[in-house]
């Protein structure tokens, strides 16, 4: 599980630091993140998901694969 959530937060980051030019802050992109859905996470969430802590539930992952145009293929590799 450990690299499944290593794998997905090196993505992830990869893919705000594309979309905004640099690297944010968990709040700035729990603010993206809130802007962008109708359900809304925390800072907290959000550091936990930028440093590989913990992994968000499947829709979640299809959400944030749509809006920031994730690579998920190396996740199962």
């Amino acid at each position: 599980m450990d690299n499944f959530k290593t794998k997905f937060q090196k993505e992830l980051s990869k893919k705000l630091i594309v979309k905004y030019n640099r690297k944010l802050k968990p709040s700035e992109f729990a603010t993206y993140y809130n802007l962008q859905f109708t359900r809304s996470i925390t800072s907290e969430t959000a550091r936990k998901w930028l440093l590989g802590l913990s992994m968000p539930r499947i829709s979640v992952i299809k959400d944030l694969k749509n809006w920031l145009n994730l690579d998920l293929s190396d996740l199962f590799n």
